[in-house]
């Protein structure tokens, strides 16, 4: 049984898809293709003599100051600089100039213009140093940590800026990476007025080749994961009104840890189940949701575990 698609309220636009689309064959870099990138990081963590472990998902290289840890499932390379996490009392973080946006109850803050474009500067020659640029990913783009100490009664006694996080995303053929396995990031924080690199994420299998494959028309491709959905459908029995805010069309990228071949289509859903008998009334979703059927990857003499559940 599956939910019917004419039920669902819909209150974002319907993606196009395509009726055909490659699957994207991926391969994780080795630890040796990710020499460069180990040393950088340890280089610019100023992590000094390192003591190498061999871990279950892989190479971790630990120093008094930190730490730099390969990934062997998909070459992702992991840093921090645990020094500089220890080094505070809390998670504010004193940026020279900092803008602060409107008013008491709804304050933010936001990084000068000028300090924004450092550390995007900054980030582009690190990432270009470790070799780990690749034409799949955007400009990058930064965000601060917005900071709030209360009170035991809730009242904002403190509020300011954390550490700036440069995020890069990724995409592939005009359609957006989604997932932990498109992840590039370096973590700031002010020392002494200057923006630092205290640690960093890389996590992209670099694509190779691709593959076509058949994608149903969209209310198909929804009833291959969407429409099936286990609690979805429970509550749908239960007379439960469910609606779509978000619908994204899209690759796939599994997580660090683990294996994976192919980047696959998927849907990316934020809806709300209102439920009038239940005690909470409505819950709010996320999650992703195949796009192309089993049938179709068969089709293709296409085969992953993944590939027909992401559970």
């Amino acid at each position: 049984m599956v939910i019917s698609f004419d039920s669902i309220d819909l209150r974002t636009k319907v993606p196009e898809i395509p009726r055909s689309l490659d699957v994207i064959e991926t391969s994780a870099p080795s630890i040796k293709e990710r020499h460069r990138a180990i040393e950088t990081m340890a280089e610019t963590l100023k992590l000094g003599k390192r003591k190498m472990v061999d871990l279950p998902h892989g190479t971790a290289y630990f120093s008094r100051r930190g730490e730099v840890e390969y990934f062997q499932a998909s070459g992702a390379v992991w840093s921090r600089d645990a020094e500089a996490e220890q080094a505070h009392d809390n998670e504010l973080r004193k940026w020279p100039d900092l803008i602060k946006e409107g008013g008491d109850e709804d304050t933010r803050f936001a990084l000068p213009e000028k300090t924004s474009y450092q550390l995007l500067a900054h980030a582009k020659d690190l990432i270009g140093a470790a070799d780990l640029a690749d034409k799949a990913m955007d400009g990058g783009r930064v965000v601060l940590d917005q900071v709030a100490q209360l009170s035991e009664k809730g009242k904002i006694m403190q509020s300011g800026a954390g550490g700036a996080t440069v995020i890069y995303n990724f995409s592939m053929a005009g359609l957006p990476v989604f997932g932990a396995g498109a992840k590039s990031t370096l973590a700031f924080e002010p020392v002494d007025g200057v923006p630092k690199v205290v640690g960093g994420l890389h996590v992209w299998r670099p694509p190779r080749k691709g593959q076509q494959i058949e994608i149903p028309s969209i209310e198909e491709a929804l009833s291959v994961g969407l429409l099936q959905d286990p609690e979805l459908l429970r509550y749908s029995k239960k007379g439960g009104k469910i609606s779509i805010t978000k619908l994204d069309f899209g690759y796939m990228a599994l997580p660090a840890m683990m294996q994976q071949r192919y980047l696959f289509p998927v849907f990316d859903v934020q809806g709300e189940v209102t439920v009038e008998d239940d005690k909470l009334g409505y819950f709010l979703f996320s999650r992703y949701h195949h796009a192309a059927s089993a049938a179709s990857y068969k089709k293709a003499d296409l085969y992953a575990p993944y590939l027909a559940s992401m559970n």
